[in-house]
């Protein structure tokens, strides 16, 4: 895993990006992580682990939360891309833990880089 940053809750860009993909987050641990190799993702639940994710693509303005695909199809062991210009944002809960939020940044021309530096 590459080194990450922890962000300020404080932060308006942070607090955007937030309400825009998990707007119900209360917790307070933030970072991010320069990414740019597609990221294995558990989005079912296992051992009381899981991660859910939102894709926000800064290229096209888009969205969208990732689903779980079935634990016995091939889909649902593939790493999934972050592509360039985009922000994939998991929560993720370890052991009935919250692990907290963490910003995958794809750098792009229009894409926050949230203070982590190319």
């Amino acid at each position: 895993m590459p080194d990450s940053l922890k962000l300020s809750l404080a932060d308006p860009t942070v607090k955007h990006l937030i309400s825009v993909s998990f707007p119900s987050y209360r917790g307070r641990k933030v970072s991010a992580v320069l990414y740019n190799h597609p990221i294995g993702l558990d989005l079912n639940w296992s051992g009381g682990s899981r991660d859910q994710a939102v894709l926000i693509d800064f290229a096209n303005g888009s969205s969208r939360h990732l689903r779980a695909p079935s634990p016995f199809s091939r889909e649902g062991h593939e790493p999934t891309p972050v592509p360039v210009g985009a922000i994939l944002v998991v929560h993720s809960i370890f052991m009935g833990k919250d692990a907290g939020i963490t910003f995958y940044v794809n750098p792009g021309a229009n894409t926050p880089t949230l203070g982590l530096h190319p």
